[in-house]
């Protein structure tokens, strides 16, 4: 059902963007062709040669992404992994977003589209529009650091263990975070949106982060100088 899925969204995809065509061979699915870029003034950035591939757990996962064209140098520092795929978003990330699903069309619109661009925008300037989270576990913790409001790595890491577990606060009890204000008000719309991130996966992010942690400060020191977000 998954791959049959995958072929009618990509049949929806074509439809809106023609220079794209389907290719099915076997259990696996393609769709392949060129991708333009333009602005909202009409001006084309770049036209990139994609590929994006059926992945097993669509349309609960993001499509797999090859820039087969060359534009996009083939390094973890333009955010393309080791296997040659984009890294468009984190695991932890895309479990939020495709927790309802997300077809094609969603996806190119809200997610391939919007890397692309910030890739071109870093070919012409140097930089990417609004920065770029960082690679690895490194990112992992960025995402984990903001999308929590932690004020550092312990305490990401305390309040990681409570949403692993479910822990539900009282509505009306304050935020264990020590903001004063109101649980309802303040972590629990967070924790409600991370709610989709499996509890196998929190407990992965765990161990990693507590590795870091125990390691001790000068590890974290190190962590620190690659990551504006402090942790310490």
């Amino acid at each position: 059902m998954s791959l049959s899925l995958f072929i009618r969204d990509a049949s929806d995809l074509i439809e809106r963007y023609n220079t794209l065509e389907l290719e099915i061979d076997g259990d696996q699915a393609i769709v392949k062709g060129s991708l333009p870029v333009v602005d909202v003034d009409g001006k084309l950035w770049h036209t990139y040669q994609v590929e994006i591939w059926y992945a097993e757990n669509y349309p609960f996962a993001f499509p797999i992404v090859y820039e087969t064209g060359g534009s996009i140098p083939r390094i973890t520092d333009w955010h393309i992994n080791t296997n040659g795929s984009c890294c468009i978003d984190n695991e932890f990330s895309q479990q939020i977003k495709c927790c309802k699903g997300i077809s094609l069309l969603e996806f190119m619109q809200k997610e391939l589209l919007p890397w692309l661009a910030n890739q071109s925008y870093r070919r012409v300037t140097g930089n990417y529009v609004n920065g770029e989270q960082a690679h690895g576990d490194i990112g992992r913790i960025e995402f984990f650091m903001l999308e929590l409001k932690a004020p550092n790595l312990i305490s990401c890491v305390e309040w990681m263990l409570k949403l692993a577990v479910r822990e539900l606060p009282p509505r009306q009890s304050v935020c264990f975070c020590g903001s004063g204000e109101k649980w309802r008000k303040c972590h629990k719309p967070i924790f409600e949106k991370m709610y989709p991130i499996s509890i196998s996966a929190l407990h992965w992010a765990i161990n990693r982060f507590m590795k870091f942690l125990k390691a001790g400060r000068p590890i974290l020191e190190e962590i620190q100088k690659q990551t504006p977000v402090p942790i310490i």
